[in-house]
């Protein structure tokens, strides 16, 4: 079975929108920028998701849908009978805005990017509070894990039928701000993302 939802994005996170706008200080003019954008965003998401079995074979890791070979996913998913692969998206709404800060006001382009950055991670962490045991998520792209299993997710979960979210040749999803994931069920609560354990090591999002 395959669910989806609305769900209602908490409030924002200031610093964390600098943080990923790349500023360490800001003056009233980038806050006020901030708040501007802040209200052209819808302020609920859209998922879709499914809780499927999965098993582990080596590096295998094995669903009801297809199978994939990633050794950081399989220590990820190890101990878990179950697992959430979950789409979620801003929606078409937010690119609309993107589009016309990109050609009237590049600096606010910049500020609506990081704003849509720190909501879509919200609303991943938002959704994700449904569960009360789990691993972290996991996404295509991470680690070992290949940005083609995107394909198998975006398929199983019929995400353009149920959240409008598609995935163009070159693996780039549109609406641009969405996320495919992947986390377990079962083990000692783990969710918080900790850059420490990504080998993304030249990801300009990388905290400390």
């Amino acid at each position: 079975m395959i669910y989806t939802e609305k769900i209602k994005l908490p409030a924002p996170d200031i610093n964390e929108i600098l943080r990923y706008a790349g500023v360490r200080e800001a003056d009233g003019g980038l806050l006020s920028a901030v708040d501007e954008c802040l209200a052209q965003v819808l302020d609920y998401g859209k998922v879709c998701y499914a809780q499927v079995p999965v098993a582990i074979e080596e590096n295998k890791v094995i669903f009801n849908f297809g199978e994939v070979e990633s050794k950081a996913l399989a220590h990820s998913l190890m101990g878990c009978n179950e697992a959430v692969i979950f789409a979620c998206t801003l929606g078409m709404e937010f690119d609309a805005v993107l589009r016309r800060y990109s050609l009237t006001d590049v600096s606010k382009a910049v500020v609506m990017q990081a704003v849509g950055t720190e909501r879509i991670e919200t609303l991943c962490d938002a959704f994700m509070e449904k569960f009360s045991t789990k691993t972290r998520r996991f996404s295509p792209g991470y680690g070992d894990l290949s940005l083609e299993f995107q394909k198998e997710i975006t398929s199983f979960l019929d995400c353009y039928k149920k959240i409008g979210l598609s995935l163009g040749g070159s693996l780039i999803m549109s609406p641009s701000k969405s996320v495919t994931a992947i986390f377990g069920l079962g083990k000692e609560d783990c969710s918080k993302r900790d850059c420490c354990l990504c080998e993304m090591w030249e990801c300009p999002y990388r905290k400390e």
